[in-house]
């Protein structure tokens, strides 16, 4: 019976248009990148402002909480309470914590540049960032009824955008001092990786709740 709730589990996931799509455009990535790496510099240059991005959509996500289970969250090593006073505390320390990394990476990333192959084609970095800001807006829009229909753990809330920070502090430590290609290609690897454990964090938050599609805020 496990077994075939498993298969079924895979099954579905693999037929997931979000999940297929997340997939196919990160091999897609890789592969454009193995053939032609002229766009190395937009692509690095796109991730982190889409990093920067997702961390002020979910400071807004924060901020719009009702509700939150503080369980395995602690703050000077005491337990979280669910009060307006600890989400904020919890909001304004995610912004400055996450800020101070994306400053840091910001750094780093102008010093590297000119070893990073291709220049940045900031046409298609606008583009880019244009449709991000918009699956942002309608994502957080429904992330924002998902947890009014059922309280998220603050603690799972708080640390997923640092998914995101692995495979840059990777890129950055592999690539400051001697940049090669593979570097890149470890950090397309692992940037893929994240992506889909995100991916399997979120679904399986939307299992939990009913869905919110046509209601306002």
């Amino acid at each position: 019976m496990e077994a075939s709730k498993s298969s079924y589990s895979l099954q579905k996931t693999l037929t997931d248009p979000v999940f297929v799509s997340l997939l196919a455009s990160n091999v897609l990535l890789i592969a454009l990148f193995y053939t032609d790496n002229s766009k190395a510099s937009t692509i690095i240059i796109t991730y982190y402002f889409q990093s920067v991005l997702i961390g002020f959509f979910h400071v807004i996500r924060m901020g719009s909480l009702r509700n939150f289970d503080p369980s395995n969250f602690k703050v000077n090593g005491k337990p979280l309470q669910n009060t307006s006073k600890a989400k904020w505390g919890s909001v304004v320390f995610f912004m400055l914590h996450f800020g101070m990394f994306h400053f840091m990476y910001l750094i780093f990333l102008a010093v590297m540049m000119s070893e990073i192959p291709g220049r940045v084609d900031f046409l298609l970095l606008l583009g880019t960032l244009v449709a991000i800001i918009i699956g942002l807006i309608v994502e957080t829009k429904e992330a924002i009824h998902y947890d009014r229909a059922k309280p998220p753990i603050m603690a799972t809330l708080f640390f997923s955008p640092y998914l995101r920070v692995v495979p840059m502090h990777i890129f950055i430590i592999l690539g400051f001092t001697n940049f090669k290609i593979e570097t890149f290609i470890y950090f397309l690897l692992l940037k893929t990786a994240t992506d889909i454990l995100g991916y399997f964090i979120f679904s399986r938050r939307l299992k939990q709740v009913p869905t919110p599609f046509g209601q306002g805020f």
